[in-house]
């Protein structure tokens, strides 16, 4: 069937088999196994046979493994039979087979989702499949087989999933291809103009975006990664960020899988690296990529803040990395447990992963694909164990080092909306989603008694001098940017002025 579908794409869509830099995934079954054979073990040895075979069980998952899309390869297949056997295809049975193929179509390394929407397209007249093959076909970094098709809708996509399409054609042609692919869909879709950014805009905004666009070390082959630090506002960044970065461009390092999807990229061939254009890191990680230099975009906290918002989403979202505190009945109980344990300035431990003196270390640790492993608590994550021996005064040092000579963006969540804008400039793509966070994240009233604040404050007061130092440092260099992002009012003013 695979054979059959792949062989269909390509006739219906002029689609060949892509790659997929991620980890492809298993069954819900090898992960909820694989998941409990790391916890903590007295014996290293026994820890690292497990982690050695349920690394193997993950890995040897394919595509054809995922339960999403079993589902839609079982409804493509269906839907065909049906209609070579001269049975009548309805609607909902369309309606059906494009709902599965759009929720596949990110992490799939088979094309199953766009062959389904192409031959929704092609021998069925859908109307949204339809509309949505370029976008998919975008996403999916297939940017020529993209640029055949023209977008349409409605029915199809939502607007905001349209300028990715924008990139393909700036990939692909340059800014002449990517200004006319942004005007026309911005004449089908006006309200693109209120919830996108671009480097070909007159008002204050784009102007700042263009220059950082124009600074971006991308443009000299770097591979920009995003240093995902847990409740940072991340999961909203990475949201815009793939509305106009192809996921199969995307190097994913997730936070619970990460490891192993590392493992993957270490044996991945030259040509797919190559292609990256971002590597979305959760997982603190020496990280190197086979042929690329690197270059670094991330947002800080303040800590007691990301401390708050960690404690309540944990609390409330089983996906997320746990600590082992299971005891604590509120934040009061959870900071006792996270100073009682040491675990302080975790911001500025998993910034200082990058810094050059601890890159021997995780070589030595990662040497074998035993230690490539799921992680099951943040307590169980090599980040900790490498930093444990730092003194603040070093781990200050170092963490200075690594921003200043890293990281191209260090941004803020006291400006987070150009911090945003910074970063995804920094990609080097020519438009970027406008983002909101007010940076509560769900916290419910801070009722603590003033002495928790303090203690925390002063426990983790490397990462409070991180934040302090490296927000007066944005607010210095992109004041502009953040006057026109925040007072775009004011800024429009100060703009017809300078014009006179």
């Amino acid at each position: 069937m695979a054979s059959i579908i792949s062989q269909l794409s390509s006739r219906l869509a002029g689609i060949r088999r892509p790659g997929s830099p991620g980890w492809t995934g298993a069954t819900a079954m090898i992960r909820d196994r694989a998941a409990t054979a790391f916890e903590r073990s007295d014996s290293l040895r026994a820890a690292y046979a497990r982690g050695k075979a349920a690394g193997r069980m993950v890995r040897s998952g394919s595509p054809s493994d995922d339960p999403a899309a079993t589902g839609l390869r079982a409804e493509l297949s269906r839907l065909l039979l049906a209609e070579a056997t001269g049975e009548r295809v309805s609607t909902g049975d369309r309606r059906a087979l494009r709902k599965l193929a759009v929720e596949s179509r990110k992490g799939d390394p088979d094309g199953l989702s766009i062959a389904a929407l192409s031959v929704l397209a092609d021998r069925f007249d859908d109307r949204a499949a339809r509309a949505w093959l370029p976008v998919a076909l975008a996403e999916a970094g297939r940017f020529t087989e993209a640029a055949r098709l023209d977008p349409s809708g409605p029915p199809g996509p939502r607007p905001l999933h349209y300028p990715i399409l924008v990139t393909a054609a700036h990939q692909l042609g340059g800014e002449a291809a990517g200004r006319e692919r942004l005007e026309q869909l911005t004449e089908r879709f006006p309200e693109l103009g209120s919830a996108f950014t671009d480097i070909w805009g007159a008002d204050p905004v784009s102007r700042h975006y263009r220059r950082l666009f124009e600074q971006s070390p991308a443009h000299d082959g770097r591979l920009p990664v995003f240093q995902h630090l847990p409740f940072c506002a991340g999961t909203s960044m990475q949201f815009s960020l793939a509305l106009v970065v192809p996921w199969a461009r995307t190097l994913q390092v997730g936070r619970r899988r990460g490891l192993l999807q590392l493992e993957q990229a270490r044996r991945a061939d030259d040509q797919l690296l190559q292609s990256l254009m971002m590597v979305h890191q959760h997982h603190p990680y020496a990280l190197s990529v086979r042929g690329r230099r690197l270059t670094h975009f991330t947002v800080l906290r303040d800590p007691v803040s990301q401390i708050r918002s960690g404690f309540f989403k944990r609390s409330t979202r089983d996906k997320i990395v746990s600590t082992r505190d299971r005891g604590s009945a509120d934040f009061v109980e959870h900071a006792d447990y996270l100073l009682g344990n040491g675990l302080t300035n975790l911001l500025s431990r998993m910034i200082v992963t990058t810094h050059p003196d601890l890159a021997p270390l995780y070589r030595r640790e990662f040497r074998g694909s035993g230690a490539y492993t799921l992680i099951s608590h943040e307590e169980d994550m090599f980040y900790l164990r490498v930093t444990r021996r730092l003194s603040e005064g070093q781990l200050l040092r170092m963490a200075r080092e690594t921003l200043d000579e890293n990281f191209a963006v260090v941004g803020t969540m006291a400006h987070l909306a150009a911090s945003h804008l910074a970063c995804t400039a920094a990609v080097g793509v020519p438009i970027a989603h406008t983002i909101a966070h007010r940076g509560r994240s769900g916290q419910p009233p801070n009722t603590e008694p003033p002495a928790v604040e303090r203690r925390l404050r002063e426990a983790n007061s490397v990462d409070q001098q991180l934040f302090d130092d490296y927000t007066a440092r944005f607010e210095r260099d992109h004041a502009d940017l953040i006057r026109a992002v925040e007072d775009p009012d004011a800024a429009r003013t100060d703009q017809i002025v300078s014009s006179r």
